[in-house]
């Protein structure tokens, strides 16, 4: 977990880490790796799976982060809540 996700990657720094050196050297490696062929795709471990365009790094996929709750009175019926900024899909029910 040298590089956890892009804001790591980006600011060439980690959230937490026992050496802070130690890491943003492993964080550059990662980048000289990334960059050496272009098509490149890099998996951190806690965020969406990236391809470097232009020097900038572009998602593959797209985010999602919600709760999903039981409120009604069947089992089958859940509504749910993003987690998403700017209101990207506010509370819906759902049918399972």
């Amino acid at each position: 977990d040298a590089c956890k996700n892009r804001a790591e990657l980006l600011s060439r720094a980690a959230d937490m880490t026992y050496d802070a050196e130690v890491t943003q050297a492993t964080i550059e490696s990662i980048w000289s790796h990334w960059s050496a062929r272009p098509g490149n795709i890099l998996v951190p471990g806690h965020d969406l799976p990236m391809l470097l365009e232009g020097g900038a790094p572009r998602y593959l996929g797209t985010r999602e982060a919600a709760i999903r709750a039981w409120y009604g009175e069947d089992l089958n019926q859940t509504t749910v809540i993003s987690l998403l900024p700017d209101g990207e899909g506010a509370a819906r029910t759902a049918a399972e």
